[in-house]
């Protein structure tokens, strides 16, 4: 005897779906752009240290994720002259720290990895969103979905 599915509210066609995936590939690999060209055009005697822009926290993370690696899981900031106890607590800067210890790669590049996984993921929860939120529809789907994608990182410039 054979059972009849009901469709689901959050199915997509694979076609939306390998859409969706292409739209979510490019937006990630636009997104790393200036970083590889930070890095690629890196004169002897300079660094780029994998942020361009909002440099003064970035290096606040770098330190805190350094401190995990040097086996620290309560970090301080170590770019403040203000009295700390040093119990800061940053679950994604200990995340950060870890990967880079266990596979020995630079703490920008983890950042930078954590950012683009982390985007993918981001970005397909949102799809999936879109899917419950309104059912039935590709063109409106996409018409709500796509904008998100150049959102990003907006708040810095407001």
């Amino acid at each position: 005897m054979q059972t009849e599915q009901l469709p689901s509210r959050t199915a997509s066609s694979k076609h939306e779906r390998t859409f969706v995936w292409s739209l979510i590939a490019i937006t990630i690999l636009l997104s790393v752009v200036p970083d590889m060209y930070g890095w690629a055009h890196s004169s002897p005697g300079r660094r780029y240290v994998g942020f361009s822009y909002n440099v003064a926290d970035s290096s606040v993370y770098m330190a805190w994720a350094q401190q995990v690696i040097d086996g620290r899981l309560l970090t301080h900031n170590p770019f403040t002259n203000t009295p700390q106890p040093g119990c800061q607590f940053n679950l994604f800067t200990v995340l950060i720290g870890c990967v880079s210890r266990i596979s020995h790669i630079p703490i920008p590049l983890a950042f930078l990895v954590a950012r683009a996984g982390f985007g993918i993921a981001l970005l397909w929860l949102l799809h999936r969103f879109t899917l419950w939120a309104i059912p039935g529809s590709f063109p409106a789907r996409m018409t709500s979905f796509a904008p998100a994608l150049a959102r990003s990182g907006i708040g810095v410039a407001l």
